[in-house]
């Protein structure tokens, strides 16, 4: 029975009416280009052929009730309110709520807000840093813009969801929901930032996406969250330092305000004159707040207040080591020429160079952004020996997904392998408590495909 069939008898048991509409958002696999959407500099995902769907209907009142088919989840009953209250930190429910508060506060609608009632179904790895999170969120803009009846351009749904999706405490860019809803099958997409922008690229000849789980998941626990955070944070503390010190440096004025500024057309220096001036008046070693204040010439608290608050309002804690600010901009300039080369290189059908990309982008994202961790350092080791042209982890990191680009005919041996090694081997070793149910479905081939739509169903349905 195909998903939307099931969504459809599912509505009818559990609602007692046909369900109106079906809908859908797709996962993300990033091929390259980590951490870089928070700093305004290009991306370089995929929307994938695994989705968050949902079959659901309008209701006469503000309540959005929605039903997990799996029953694993359960359901969510909330108001659509002009301030929508979250659940406690790490809640499904709050990916729904944060889409509902972002269109409300967005202003197009005014109350009173129509709700809905929806069964959803999810094929996305969840905490398998392939967006499920940011997928559910643009779902659930999908399901209330149509109950009350706007629908957005798809850039400004991407820039909405995007922004809406910071109610649940993450500081992302905006990546993982563009790529979503702007997916094109067969296509990888260049997403540019400020302004938003999608530039297709097609897929070289002859070549497969394999991603493989390494089954250690990225949960979104307050402490979890804290460590995300900190990795754009660190980067607005880059900026900040730069903006400081490269003017007097340079002896000319310069405007830093994100990282993804120091471009040679904003410039006007090389590449190799940006890394020159950049690393001299960085010092390698962390910095702690005092330092960061004295700096700007201003006092911790300032710093704190301007650059580092979580969601809650609360200042990040500083890192047992300091802030790492020399190793952030190093993983962001060298990773965002990556993305330029990798999407030339896509262009003119060089599988080898995309792969040859895809390792170093892997090696900067595991020693200069600090996102990797054992499991996915030792997949992508096994992925490479596998045969894999490239293979790097893909998502915020600390556990996921990497993918892996494989020629299509060894993507059977490869597998095989993977499964092998990683599966039967090294997690037994490392990690003797995941069973053998959670490796099954574990290393899978996706596609890029189309992005996240709505479907009025017929009365046949």
């Amino acid at each position: 029975m195909e998903i939307k069939e099931f969504l459809i008898n599912k509505f009818k048991d559990i609602f007692h009416r046909d369900p109106v509409y079906f809908a859908f958002a797709p996962g993300r696999t990033n091929l390259i280009g980590e951490h870089l959407d928070y700093n305004n500099c290009p991306v370089f995902p995929f929307a994938i052929d695994l989705r968050i769907s949902a079959c659901f209907s309008c209701r006469d009142d503000n309540v959005i009730r929605i039903v997990d088919a799996d029953g694993i989840h359960g359901e969510r009953t909330f108001e659509a309110v002009d301030s929508v209250a979250p659940y406690p930190d790490g809640d499904w429910g709050n990916y729904p709520k944060a889409a509902v508060q972002g269109i409300i506060s967005d202003g197009k609608i005014k109350a009173p807000y129509r709700g809905f009632d929806a069964v959803i179904y999810s094929t996305v790895p969840a905490a398998g840093g392939m967006s499920s999170s940011s997928a559910f969120v643009v779902l659930s803009s999908l399901l209330f813009s149509t109950a009350n009846g706007i629908s957005y351009p798809k850039m400004e749904l991407s820039a909405l969801t995007a922004a809406a999706e910071r109610y649940v405490g993450t500081q992302g860019g905006g990546m993982d929901q563009t790529a979503s809803i702007n997916g094109m099958a067969g296509k990888v997409l260049k997403i540019g930032f400020s302004p938003l922008s999608c530039t297709p690229y097609p897929v070289p000849e002859g070549v497969s996406f394999v991603v493989a789980d390494t089954l250690i998941k990225a949960r979104k626990s307050k402490e979890a969250l804290t460590y995300y955070n900190s990795k754009p944070i660190e980067c607005r503390l880059a900026a900040a330092v730069l903006r400081r010190k490269l003017p007097p440096y340079l002896k000319k004025p310069l405007t830093v305000g994100f990282l993804g500024d120091l471009s040679p057309e904003k410039t006007g220096l090389t590449e190799a004159e940006i890394d020159r001036a950049v690393f001299s008046v960085l010092k390698e070693t962390e910095y702690t707040y005092e330092e960061i204040a004295a700096v700007l010439e201003t006092d911790v608290e300032t710093v704190q207040k301007e650059y580092c608050l979580m969601a809650d309002g609360t200042p990040l804690p500083q890192p047992e080591n300091g802030f790492a600010l020399a190793a952030r901009t190093r993983h962001v300039l060298t990773e965002w020429r990556r993305v330029d080369r990798c999407a030339a290189a896509m262009e003119r059908g060089d599988a080898e160079t995309v792969g040859r990309l895809m390792n170093e982008s892997h090696a900067s994202c595991r020693d200069n952004g600090d996102f990797s961790c054992p499991e996915l350092n030792a997949l992508t080791e096994i992925a490479r020996k596998a045969g894999a042209l490239g293979s790097r982890m893909t998502g915020a990191g600390r556990g996921g997904c990497t993918v892996s680009l494989v020629r299509n005919g060894d993507v059977e041996a490869f597998t095989d392998r993977i499964r092998s090694e990683y599966y039967d081997r090294y997690l037994k070793e490392t990690h003797p408590e995941i069973g053998e149910e959670a490796k099954k479905n574990a290393v899978f081939t996706v596609y890029p495909s189309d992005g996240a739509s709505v479907f009025p169903l017929s009365r046949e349905n």
